[in-house]
């Protein structure tokens, strides 16, 4: 689902309550689902008002800190500095381990470098900054042209406790000064 925010409102939904916060955002954005509409609150409630820490994938050796992000000046999913090795995490949207997909993306040069050997049925730990350490599996690999990415599908999918990765793929283009495709993995809460 897609909002557009009010020019000085926006809405955050924490649990079962709704805030309406003074900041200055002007951009339709992806959201997630509404609590209202997403099924029961957390079985993880360890995982509640808690954001994403660190994040691990041991079979291809990833272990990063994760850094709150969101939409960048042009209206897209902003991702951490390349020279980093910080995986981001999109805040505006789901938190790991609440119905919904939370979305992790990072350069593909940079943390998610090796994202490509990530396999089916793998494990990803997502450490939370009160000290829960999530466990999901990799249910899904796939590589889409860049102007075939599903945004819905992406951000709003309500079927479950869902880790969406997100990394660039393909061959760059430099006119249009981005990858041709995008690498996604997604994973399942282990429950």
């Amino acid at each position: 689902m897609k909002l557009k925010l009010f020019p000085d409102l926006f809405i955050a939904a924490f649990g079962a309550a709704f805030f309406v916060l003074p900041v200055p955002l002007q951009k339709e954005i992806f959201a997630p689902v509404p609590v209202a509409e997403a099924a029961q609150p957390s079985a993880f409630p360890l995982a509640q008002f808690a954001a994403p820490s660190r994040i691990r994938i041991p079979s291809i050796k990833l272990d990063s800190p994760v850094s709150a992000m969101g939409i960048n000046d042009i209206g897209q999913l902003d991702v951490p500095s390349g020279k980093s090795n910080t995986v981001g995490w999109y805040a505006g949207g789901t938190t790991p381990g609440e119905v919904g997909s939370a979305v992790l993306d990072a350069h593909v040069f940079a943390a998610l470098k090796n994202l490509h050997n990530a396999k089916v049925g793998g494990d990803i730990y997502v450490s939370m900054s009160n000290g829960a350490t999530l466990h999901f599996k990799i249910t899904q690999k796939k590589t889409v042209p860049l102007s075939k990415v599903d945004d819905e599908e992406l951000f709003n999918d309500a079927s479950g406790r869902t880790l969406h990765l997100i990394t660039c793929a393909g061959t760059y283009d430099s006119k249009a000064k981005t990858y041709t495709a995008r690498l996604l993995v997604y994973a399942q809460l282990v429950e």
